[in-house]
């Protein structure tokens, strides 16, 4: 393989770029029809940017107008049309437009410095594979094997990913605004509202270790008497996780004094002035780290009311024993080889393959089925470990893979069964299976590497 950086992005990029283009229409087209363009495209810009797009397309045939659409525009279509057309890719929308945007900004370095290393190809390069495999595009196996055959000193397959500086969504889907300018009201309250982490691991007197996170929020507003002076009021926190799970404390900074949460009750701040802090402290078990994700909201006092909601997530230092742990456990169960393994078996399998061959192919894949099944159960004792939740993050990336194995499990028995392996339809029908199970592995693998890191 030609290892020229330069080349090797490009060729990945345009790969990427044809890939979303392709998917942001079919997605956009599915739920506005032929007004994919207008409400879908259009109107996600506040800017000149839609008056661009409009003169582009101008004297464009309409099959033509995805072809306008750039690595820039991506995150903010997405994050516009994101809960009637892309939620199942990307559950959360924020993550995503950082996603994108990140992407843009290796783009811009490609273009503009083209003196990008290596090792920064290959996080660029990764990253377009984690937007394509979870928009379920096939290409992402194409940049899986192009990334293997770029060699860089990674300390894992979940490396963390680096917080860019990037501009905040166009339309500001979690805030409501009166104000003239409610992206920048937008920027300014991620910034007012400081939530630091940090935590500590305790091993309890039975073996277990336990991860006791502290999370403090600061109002950092200035104080004054226009807005954006601000005053967070009735702040609500929620960790996404059940009350069974979790021992929340609260500390009041004043007085030291400590109150408890008790099943069933919500942390609830009365308010923040400009200056003060609040802490709270929650106590669970070491794997949760990974379903971990404080949701804050609040009412907004300054010039005009504004509903405010934010979620942050612990950061990527602080989970990454807890992921390496979960990476060591999926790779053992060794998911990725058995779908690669028993997608090359299959390549060799056709209608005409002689009848010993053939033989050996179906053997093969009657293995493959058990093996998978197997892999099923030890997928579902991670899942139990890592207490995981079938409707968030990794919980749902897992769980998609377990059903994906079962489906796959079905089509080598089919394909082991069906006219002596030659049907060229059970051919198909596994091969098909095989590659969902590769997407499967390599969203579980993407959704790894995104935590705590965007």
């Amino acid at each position: 393989m030609d290892l020229d950086p330069d080349l090797l992005f490009g060729k990945c990029h345009r790969i990427y770029v044809q890939a979303v283009r392709d998917e942001i229409r079919k997605r956009l087209e599915a739920h506005y029809g032929e007004e994919w363009w207008q409400k879908g495209v259009l109107t996600a810009f506040r800017d000149d940017t839609a008056e661009y797009l409009k003169n582009t397309t101008e004297k464009m045939q309409e099959d033509n107008y995805r072809s306008a659409l750039d690595t820039r525009h991506f995150g903010y279509i997405v994050d516009k049309s994101h809960g009637v057309a892309f939620r199942d890719a990307f559950p959360d929308s924020v993550r995503a437009f950082k996603r994108f945007g990140r992407i843009t900004k290796y783009r811009n370095d490609w273009a503009h410095v083209q003196d990008m290393s290596l090792a920064d190809v290959h996080g660029g390069i990764r990253l377009m594979q984690d937007i394509l495999a979870n928009l379920n595009r096939t290409e992402a196996l194409e940049l899986d094997k192009i990334l293997g055959g770029i060699m860089v000193d990674e300390k894992s397959s979940i490396e963390d990913e680096q917080i860019q500086e990037i501009e905040p969504p166009a339309v500001v889907t979690d805030a409501i605004s009166v104000l003239d300018e409610p992206v920048e009201s937008w920027r300014r309250l991620q910034d007012y509202l400081r939530v630091t982490q940090t935590v500590e691991y305790e091993d309890s007197e039975k073996g277990s270790r336990r991860s006791v996170v502290s999370v403090r929020l600061e109002n950092v507003a200035p104080e004054g008497p226009e807005w954006p002076s601000v005053v967070f009021r009735d702040i609500q926190l929620s960790s996404g996780l059940s009350i069974r799970e979790r021992s929340i404390t609260k500390i009041d900074q004043e007085t030291g004094e400590t109150i408890r949460y008790g099943s069933g009750e919500t942390p609830l701040i009365d308010v923040l002035h400009p200056g003060q802090d609040e802490e709270l402290v929650y106590d669970l078990s070491f794997n949760n780290l990974l379903n971990w994700q404080l949701s804050v909201s609040a009412r907004i006092d300054g010039e005009s009311l504004l509903l405010f909601k934010r979620s942050t997530e612990l950061s990527a230092n602080i989970t990454a024993e807890v992921r390496q742990h979960f990476a060591a456990q999926f790779k053992e169960i060794g998911v990725e080889a058995l779908v690669k393994e028993a997608m090359e078996t299959l390549n060799r399998a056709d209608p005409n393959t002689p009848t010993a061959e053939m033989m050996r192919l179906r053997q093969s894949a009657s293995d493959y089925s058990e093996r998978a099944k197997t892999a099923i159960e030890a997928l579902d004792a991670v899942y139990r470990d890592f207490q995981l939740d079938k409707t968030k993050g990794l919980g749902v990336r897992t769980h998609e893979l377990n059903q994906t194995l079962t489906s796959f499990s079905g089509a080598m028995e089919e394909f082991d069964k069906a006219a002596g392996g030659t049907d060229p339809d059970a051919i198909e029908v596994a091969k098909r299976q095989i590659q969902e199970a590769q997407m499967a592995v390599l969203r579980v693998e993407s959704e790894l590497r995104a935590i705590g890191g965007s």
